[in-house]
């Protein structure tokens, strides 16, 4: 990848480093609340109705819907909900390292609404 020399900075070692406005650019571009918050909130739900679907206790979507409502008042649930939460652990991974905070703040404030809710469905 070539550069011109309008696009070169130093920084604080003495090297040359490409200008913050060209290579943030293409990276702050993706970098919102939504695009954390959304897949947190839909991922969980697409892997917990692969899993029930795949163990056959539900075949359509309302009844998978409906035994994930039932279902989360059981205190083992939780551990097949934990299980489900793993994706949103490599996007918040991605994330974070793609330096994206809004969507790192989007992603875990949409993971701690599912734990309260569980939270919440295990009291009630």
């Amino acid at each position: 990848m070539s550069y011109n020399n309008d696009d070169l900075d130093w920084n604080e070692y003495g090297h040359q480093t490409p200008n913050e406005t060209w290579v943030y650019q293409r990276r702050k571009s993706f970098d919102s609340f939504l695009w954390g918050f959304v897949p947190s909130v839909l991922l969980p739900i697409l892997i917990l109705t692969l899993m029930i679907y795949r163990a056959g206790v539900a075949k359509t979507a309302p009844d998978i819907l409906v035994y994930i409502w039932l279902a989360s008042a059981n205190y083992y649930f939780l551990n097949t909900f934990i299980l489900s939460m793993l994706p949103n652990m490599f996007l918040f991974l991605f994330f974070y390292k793609t330096e994206r905070w809004k969507g790192c703040y989007g992603l875990v404030l949409a993971t701690m609404s599912w734990f309260i809710f569980f939270i919440i469905r295990q009291i009630l």
